[in-house]
């Protein structure tokens, strides 16, 4: 599985809802995640699963961290201009 994103900008919300709905769809595609209707100690990823998750985790991690430090430096900057007007 290849994933290719365009580099857009996401807030962390956005990011969380993305990555969640990427994961829950890897795991009901028997493709990627075989199910055990016996109970979840007999459910696993297939070899083709862990490659695509691990390559999904490799695409998301650097917008992940980029939302954060975005997010950050917009908490940074208000507090700021919060104290600064408070003055």
């Amino acid at each position: 599985m290849v994933l290719k994103l365009a580099r857009i900008t996401m807030d962390n919300d956005v990011l969380r809802t993305v990555t969640y709905a990427g994961l829950r769809d890897l795991l009901f595609d028997r493709k990627y995640f075989y199910h055990s209707p016996v109970g979840a100690n007999y459910s696993h990823l297939t070899d083709e699963g862990e490659r695509a998750i691990l390559d999904y985790i490799k695409t998301m991690a650097p917008l992940m961290r980029e939302a954060e430090e975005k997010a950050l430096d917009q908490r940074a900057k208000d507090l700021v201009m919060k104290t600064l007007k408070d003055q």
